[in-house]
């Protein structure tokens, strides 16, 4: 972006992206699925949100990793995967704004 965060915050203002789980459930994925392990097994899906979101006019995207956390993750088996995870999910979001709008980890 061309300006500090906090600074075109208090300046202008920043749009936000809207809800990730919302767009995952409404594009085919159901509620027995852990949202944030898709940044590993379907990172098309979460990066085409992302660039959704993008298009639609977000200066900030908030990563794919709401609840990327050890013990969320546990319920679906995949507590060892944390760093994977939130790392991947960064990764996503990064690519996709390619200095077009902020990235904010969830």
């Amino acid at each position: 972006m061309d300006k500090p965060f906090l600074e075109k915050l208090n300046a202008e203002g920043i749009l936000g992206d809207g809800a990730m789980g919302t767009e995952i459930y409404g594009r085919g994925i159901f509620l027995n699925r852990n949202y944030d392990e898709l940044n590993l097994s379907s990172p098309t899906l979460i990066r085409d949100i992302h660039l959704d979101y993008l298009n639609a006019g977000a200066q900030v995207l908030e990563t794919n990793t709401f609840t990327a956390n050890r013990p969320a993750l546990a319920a679906y088996g995949f507590e060892n995967k944390v760093k994977e995870i939130n790392s991947a999910g960064a990764k996503i979001a990064r690519d996709v704004t390619k200095a077009q709008a902020y990235v904010a980890g969830a």
